[in-house]
């Protein structure tokens, strides 16, 4: 028999073409899975974009607006403060002047 005769043996051929294949599954489950993560976190983020929309919604309602806008539920304490040393004390300027005043102040340029 001639030796080109000879049976050509590709089992080294076919072992380099199993573990490509095995690697590639392996690849694709991670793949897989990563994708599956990144879904998560994006399920989150619209999540939060919406709450954040929300919210700023809500803090451009409550800061738009006449009125003295105040955090706390004493807060308006200081104000009648203000108000018995400019309106009510002796001396005090009184409320057709303090009025005068919060119109000259109305006037200015604000943000809303």
């Amino acid at each position: 028999m001639a030796a080109h005769d000879a049976p050509i043996d590709y089992s080294a051929f076919y072992g380099r073409i199993a573990t490509a294949l095995e690697t590639l599954a392996t690849n694709s489950t991670d793949i897989k899975n990563s994708l599956s993560t990144i879904n998560t976190h994006l399920s989150t983020v619209a999540t939060n974009t919406t709450t954040i929309s929300t919210n700023s919604t809500t803090m451009t309602t409550l800061a738009t607006g006449t009125g003295i806008h105040i955090v706390s539920p004493y807060e308006w304490l200081g104000y009648a403060s203000l108000y018995k040393l400019y309106v009510e004390d002796t001396g005090a300027i009184g409320v057709t002047a303090l009025t005068e005043y919060k119109d000259k102040i109305k006037a200015l340029p604000t943000i809303f």
